[in-house]
């Protein structure tokens, strides 16, 4: 082999010997282990934790590392003399630091701060955050967080009444911020019946108020639906239940109808002071409906005649309908299966029509049809999942050489909807527009309607619905040839009478028996008893949970609780009340301060496991005793506490404070976590018994 090739051969090999045997790059934070091929020592850029001290076997040099979160690029790792780069890859990463809960009321507005991390390499952008059951009104904060830099993130919240959460969403983390509902006062008639009603004012100078809503009952049942309408000029009333109903209507002329229905059949009778008489008949069962309409004053006349079937069979949705109305009899056919339908009818006049669409997938709908009567015409339709839907209708009369065609696009969502609307005829073109803007108290509307010869209007309104008010108004303007016109409407539920709930009646104490105007929280509404202690409370049908405030808690058969459960049922309940807090019992095995030879202590059988799980610690406080086991929590009355040390443990452990105090009394004063060590004490060895297996002969 010439030298010079030898030469370049031995580069070649001395290359191939010193060479890393895993891949040189990675992300931030994350352990990567590295191998190399070859001798000597090894030095490791600054910044990479070393998790494992190089180790060398079989002439390979073996390392682990913790990839640091420096800027992305290269970093020269040193063995024997070689230099080998290690990349570093770009990576966004955010650490959220525990957002603590958030308590709002209805309509209550409040800034709240949650913590953040980068713990990536590239600078970190806002959060995102989305409101569930709480509105989210604006967020604020940086704009790039930089590398290895913590920022805060400032959110704007807006209560709802009930209890949501903030989903926080960053580049590799998530976090959700619970908000819950802070009790407020009842409203008034919070517990009265209410149907939900407008109250109307239009130009020029008339006023109405109108309503329909179910009304409840008794246990919780509908009692019915009603609806109704009162102006100066007149006014009517419908009530119905589900098998008979009454409608009055007041004014130049008074009305009554009356229906029953006991099912299948229904009948219903009209009358009024016109002189005007109405009989109506139906039946019902399954897939068959049948009805007749017929007058009875001032003449017998067939109002109205329908019979209906529809049905499914393997999949196919069908349905037959019949009618004779106004001396126009008409028969009427509908199919459908999966993305298809079909509709066809026939008139006693000669008009025919038969329709169909398809949806093809992607959102694209074809149909065609045919119309006929006076003048055959044909029909097409396609639907085209652009800008939202664009749908275009077109009709064709062979006979006549006309046509007309209409545009409809429609690009709707919860915030913000546009529906416009073209239309041509052959002689006239129109155009129609109506918007709408949703924001978090207020929505607009407006709307156009214009023509190729003249004549349309402007439509204009806005809708208010602030927490604070609990109704939400309505103003709309419509502006057309004729004039101007102007409608204002106040949408609200209209209490009409008390609940017919059970009444409850709660007498609140202290631990002494004396009366205690206490204030609690239910359903999410605060209620405070009076001087006397007394509570009145009217509750719906169910069990509700009644929560103590104030740092009270109810005292019980077993304790102390925050809650109690209340049945809603006519009875009077009488509740003691003390002052709490929660004292949770952090155990742990402590060394004894000294050993002495000749001596055992503890007991040297039994697992740490085994010790923690029988240790019982009491607390006496008004002569009763209250008892917590390792890891466990509850409520204890406020102030000085006897701590009782007793049982199999006790002449083998002593309960002392980490520093090795007895613990005998406690002071409790706030919510408390007790750290307290169970520290073995000396016996002398030959009064111990033997574990069971040295004790076997």
């Amino acid at each position: 082999m010439p030298p010079a090739r030898a030469l370049a051969f031995a580069s070649l090999l001395a290359l191939a010997w010193a060479k890393p045997l895993t891949p040189m790059e990675g992300y931030p934070g994350e352990a990567k282990v590295l191998v190399f091929q070859g001798e000597g020592p090894v030095e490791v850029p600054e910044g990479f934790a070393l998790l494992f001290p190089p180790e060398r076997v079989d002439g390979a040099v073996s390392l682990a590392v913790r990839v640091p979160s420096l800027p992305a690029g290269a970093y020269p790792f040193r063995v024997g003399g070689e230099v080998y780069p290690f990349r570093i890859l770009p990576k966004a990463q955010a650490l959220f630091l525990p957002p603590s809960p958030v308590e709002l009321a209805p309509g209550e507005e409040a800034w709240v701060e949650v913590g953040v991390r980068n713990l990536g390499n590239v600078p970190l952008p806002l959060p995102r955050a989305l409101g569930v059951g709480v509105a989210v009104r604006r967020v604020e904060g940086f704009s790039a967080l930089p590398p290895g830099q913590e920022g805060r993130v400032r959110l704007l919240l807006r209560g709802s009444g009930g209890p949501g959460r903030v989903l926080l969403v960053a580049e590799g983390a998530r976090a959700e911020l619970p908000v819950r509902a802070r009790p407020a006062s009842p409203p008034p008639f919070h517990d009265w019946a209410k149907v939900p009603s407008r109250l109307v004012a239009e130009t020029p100078g008339r006023v109405r108020l109108e309503g329909q809503g179910t009304l409840p009952g008794p246990e919780g049942q509908p009692l019915g639906r009603l609806a109704y309408r009162l102006s100066p000029e007149s006014a009517s009333l419908d009530f119905s239940r589900e098998d008979w109903g009454l409608g009055v209507g007041l004014g130049p002329t008074s009305s009554l109808s009356l229906r029953y229905a006991p099912r299948p059949f229904s009948l219903e009778a009209f009358l009024s002071t016109a002189g005007q008489a109405r009989l109506g008949l139906g039946y019902a069962e399954g897939n068959l409906r049948l009805s007749g309409r017929f007058g009875l004053l001032p003449a017998w006349e067939v109002l109205s005649l329908a019979a209906g079937y529809q049905g499914r069979a393997e999949g196919l949705a069908y349905g037959v309908q019949m009618g004779l109305e106004g001396g126009l009899g008409r028969l009427g056919l509908h199919l459908g299966q999966g993305p298809w339908r079909a509709s066809g009818h026939l008139d006693t006049r000669g008009g025919f029509g038969l329709q169909g669409v398809a949806s093809v997938g992607g959102g694209w709908n074809l149909g065609a049809g045919v119309a006929g009567g006076q003048e055959l015409w044909l029909q097409g339709l396609l639907g085209i999942p652009v800008w939202g839907t664009l749908e275009v209708r077109g009709e064709y009369a062979p006979g006549s050489g006309r046509y007309r065609f209409t545009l409809f696009h429609v690009d709707q969502d919860p915030k913000e909807g546009l529906v416009q609307q073209l239309s041509w005829d052959g002689e006239v073109l129109r155009y129609g527009v109506d918007y709408r803007l949703k924001a978090e108290e207020l929505t607009l509307r407006a709307g156009a309607s214009l023509g190729s010869r003249g004549g349309g209007e402007v439509r204009m309104g806005v809708d208010l619905h602030p927490f604070a008010l609990q109704a939400r108004a309505e103003l709309d303007g419509d502006l057309k040839p004729t004039g101007f016109s102007l409608t204002g409407a106040l949408a609200f539920d209209l209490p009409l009478y008390p609940m017919p709930w059970p009444e409850v009646r709660l007498r609140l104490t202290d631990l002494e028996g004396r009366p205690l105007p206490a204030l609690v929280t239910l359903g999410g509404h605060l209620y405070r008893a009076g001087p006397d202690g007394l509570l009145v409370l009217r509750l719906p049908p169910g069990r509700h949970a009644l929560r103590a405030l104030e740092g009270l808690a109810f005292a019980n058969g077993t304790g102390l609780a925050q809650e109690v459960v209340l049945e809603a049922k006519p009875q009077e309940v009488r509740l003691a009340l003390a002052q709490a807090h929660a004292l949770r019992l952090d155990l742990a095995l402590c060394p004894p301060p000294e050993e002495r030879p000749g001596f055992v202590y503890g007991l040297p059988g039994m697992s740490l496991e085994a010790l923690l799980r029988q240790a019982r610690v009491g607390f006496r406080a008004g002569g009763k005793v209250y008892t917590l086991g390792a890891g466990e929590a509850s409520l204890l009355p406020r102030g000085s506490l006897e701590v009782i040390w007793q049982g199999p443990l006790a002449g083998a452990y002593a309960l002392t404070t980490p520093e090795g105090k007895p613990l005998a009394h406690l002071l409790l004063e706030r919510d408390l976590t007790l750290k307290a060590c169970l520290t073995p004490l000396p016996r002398p060895l030959e009064v111990q018994e033997l574990p069971l297996e040295e004790a076997k002969p």
